[in-house]
Parts: structure tokens; C-alpha cells; sequence
């Protein structure tokens, strides 16, 4: 089979609530005790010094917003970010030229569903969800509550899934995952309709293969 897969930019942000206390006020303990979190949800045997490194790294830590930022990385990262592109590139790299993989990361989201759905964009950025009114043609449905940006970027999600669906592939502003360059870097398509053709070089190399490999694969 083709695979298309894909991520929205800030996933973890609305779990916040239920890991600390007040998202708005993130303190060093509450990133460390975020690793109790993580046991409860049933990822164990995290090695916490390695990921604390990694997302405490250039973070001033007497800042609530910088810790927010980071903790949002974290759950982002280990609930869905990694696990879904390890999944794509596994596969691409076992299907090889046989089947097409591709991805997509999205980073934009519009306003009006935002709010409807609790996402502050500014402090929470693109979260969980905010892909659906685009899926979904919401804007098409709704044009008083969207944006120009909004309707025009729905039309545009609803035929890269529907053709994708009926051929396997996208259009040639989509590179493959690994497949167009074997030897190359993973590219993941950004999916901002303020740039249609932007593409993301090996964007998640650092985290998901530097930091997660190891304990998904």
C-alpha cells in the first residue's frame, strides 16, 4: 500500500492541562514530574536524563513560558509526532521504491476553530484537532465564521487527501518521504497555506531520531 501520514505542529499542548497543574505557570518541577505523567499513560523505561537534556536545552528554566514551551515539545513529541513519522519512515525504508510514502507536518490552523476548541494559538500553537475543519471542508460549510485563508486552504486539504486516496500519489510539489532521494535526508511537507510548495528537510532529526528512536523502534 501507498502511505500518507502526518502531524500537526504543537499535538501535546492540550494534554497540559492534565499533566500540570496550571499550563500557564510551568515550573521546573512540574517538567520533572511530567515523567510520572508519562508512566500512568503507559510509556516506561524513559531514559529521563537523556530527554531531559535534550528538551531543558537553552531553556531558561525560571521562565513558565519557555518550560511551557518545552513540556509541549515533550508530550507533542512522544505522543504523536514521533511515533506516527518512525511509523512512515520504518516503512518507507522496508517498502523502498515499491510503494510511495509521504508526509506532512501542518502549521497553520484557523482562528475561529481554534477558540471553539479551547487552542489558544499563541500560547499553545497549532494543537491537536486543527486539522479537522480543513478535512472536513468546515469553511466551505460555515464561510461566515472562516477566513479567505481558511476556505481557500480546505479546498486545497480535501483534494490532496481525496487524490491521494484515489491514486496513491500527490501532486509534484510533494516529495516522497525518502524514496525520490534514497541516499538523501527525509523530507516532510509543510502544510501552510501561506506556502503550498514548502518543504521541510529532515525536520525531525534531532527529536524523533536523535531522542526516540531508540525506545520505539
Amino acid at each position: 500500500i501507498d502511505l500518507l501520514g502526518g502531524i500537526n505542529h504543537d499535538e501535546g499542548s492540550m494534554t497540559l492541562g492534565t499533566i500540570v497543574k496550571d499550563p500557564n505557570h510551568v515550573t521546573l518541577a512540574d517538567f520533572q514530574n511530567a515523567f510520572k505523567s508519562m508512566e500512568l499513560l503507559g510509556f516506561h523505561n524513559v531514559n529521563v536524563p537523556k530527554v531531559t537534556e535534550h528538551y531543558l536545552k537553552g531553556v531558561n528554566t525560571s521562565s513558565p513560558a519557555a518550560l511551557r514551551i518545552a513540556l509541549t515539545a515533550l508530550f507533542s513529541d512522544i505522543n504523536f509526532i514521533c511515533p506516527t513519522y518512525l511509523f512512515a519512515k520504518r516503512f518507507a525504508q522496508t517498502v523502498k521504491e515499491s510503494q510511495r510514502v509521504y508526509f506532512y507536518e501542518l502549521l497553520y490552523a484557523s482562528k475561529y476553530f481554534a477558540n471553539e476548541t479551547w487552542c489558544d494559538l499563541t500560547t499553545m500553537g497549532i494543537c491537536h484537532m486543527q486539522d479537522h475543519p480543513f478535512v472536513w471542508g468546515l469553511p466551505l460549510r460555515y464561510p461566515n465564521n472562516y477566513s479567505s485563508d481558511d476556505n481557500y486552504f480546505s479546498k486545497y486539504v480535501m483534494k490532496m487527501w481525496t487524490t491521494f486516496a484515489k491514486t496513491g500519489h500527490m501532486d509534484s510539489d510533494w516529495p516522497q518521504l525518502l524514496n525520490d532521494e534514497p541516499m538523501g535526508a527525509p523530507k516532510v511537507h509543510g502544510l501552510d497555506p501561506k506556502d503550498l510548495r514548502l518543504v521541510l528537510n529532515d525536520p525531525f532529526h534531532e527529536t524523533c531520531d536523535g531522542v526516540w528512536a531508540d525506545y520505539f523502534l
